[in-house]
């Protein structure tokens, strides 16, 4: 199984802003570690699903990083959310939107 050591949301923007971890290169890591812990080994089914475009996602804000610079401290950090929040994307959520 493979380790992902533990960052602070400060240590992975640095990493980032020092060119030595991308938002691309963490979100690869993180779906190959829930593959291993949560479809294969002990199946703890715990991520319902990954956002389909979650990789395509990381890599244009790696692009805006580059051109731009980050928008803020989360930029380019992966988030897990309960089924329960509208993503307004591609994700399959229980959310009921009130109008």
């Amino acid at each position: 199984m493979m380790e992902l050591p533990e960052y602070t949301i400060a240590e992975l923007q640095e990493r980032f802003a020092n060119r030595e971890l991308s938002a691309l290169e963490l979100c690869k890591a993180y779906i190959k570690r829930i593959s291993e812990i949560d479809r294969e080994g002990p199946q703890l089914r715990s991520i319902i699903e990954i956002n389909p475009d979650v990789l395509e996602i990381a890599a244009e804000l790696d692009k805006e990083r580059d051109e731009k610079g980050p928008r803020g401290i989360l930029h380019g950090i992966p988030i897990l959310l309960k089924d329960s929040i509208d993503t307004a994307d591609k994700m399959m959520t229980q959310a009921v939107l009130w109008h």
